[in-house]
């Protein structure tokens, strides 16, 4: 029977649809194999299993003179190298979409507990400073009537700017490098128009003194969203911001 190897123990289902049909082996530790450990483990497997933490290589491919198929247990193949893959005819498979719904999940949750300061007070109370209600204790911020800025409106900005309309009622603004186009549900027709607003992620980078712009069309010198270069973080940020930044 073929061989098999899962580098990592994915969910029991993902096992039990593959243990009738091949010969399976399964990483039992919580740290990834060494790459050595990984081509010895391959070198006579028709199939990986692999994780975005596993370096799939050219020195890999060549010590598994069988291997057939990478199946890799992620959204993105960027540990696997493709030109030595196709070179060797080896399909590469992956699991597009599958986290994203779960991560725009936790983008709100993040979200949520940045601005209502939930860390700081659930340290607080587990260290025994919570006496009794205070009027001014850990009040964070109100989400309602906030403009959302998301940098960056693919599949998981889509799915966080839904939920936080949904639940909140909060707009925002489309900031994107790509094009969007219009049919993606009516969650488009609540976005705020750039040319009836200042968009406040505009304003952000302007305050930063970040050297690029937002997407939404204002005047750019470059395209450093995440602000690596360029940026004063000592500054305070400018008073009565109402627009909550998300990249």
């Amino acid at each position: 029977m073929d061989r098999v190897f899962v580098t990592r123990r994915i969910p029991d289902f993902g096992l039990e649809m593959m243990a009738p049909h091949c010969e399976l082996e399964v990483w039992p530790e919580l740290l990834p194999p060494s790459p050595e450990i990984l081509r010895e483990k391959v070198k006579d497997c028709v199939g990986l299993v692999s994780l975005l933490t596993d370096k799939i290589d050219a020195q890999l491919m060549d010590a598994a003179p069988m291997l057939r198929i990478i199946s890799n247990f992620a959204v993105g193949v960027n540990n696997i190298d493709l030109p030595a893959a196709t070179q060797r005819g080896i399909p590469v498979g992956n699991t597009p979409g599958v986290l994203t719904e779960a991560t725009a999940d936790i983008a709100v949750t993040l979200l949520l507990a940045a601005t209502r300061r939930l860390g700081e007070s659930l340290i607080d109370a587990k260290e025994g400073r919570w006496l009794t209600w205070d009027p001014r204790g850990w009040l964070g911020q109100d989400l309602s009537g906030r403009t959302l800025g998301i940098v960056g409106m693919g599949r998981i900005g889509l799915a966080t700017a839904k939920r936080l309309h949904a639940a909140r009622g909060i707009g925002f603004c489309l900031c994107s490098l790509r094009p969007q186009p219009r049919n993606k549900g009516a969650i488009w027709e609540v976005a705020i128009p750039q040319n009836e607003i200042d968009c406040g992620v505009c304003k952000y980078f302007a305050w930063s003194g970040c050297r690029s712009s937002c997407p939404c069309g204002s005047p750019s010198q470059g395209y450093h969203l995440c602000c690596r270069f360029g940026c004063d973080r000592s500054r305070t940020p400018p008073p009565n911001t109402r627009t909550l930044l998300v990249v």
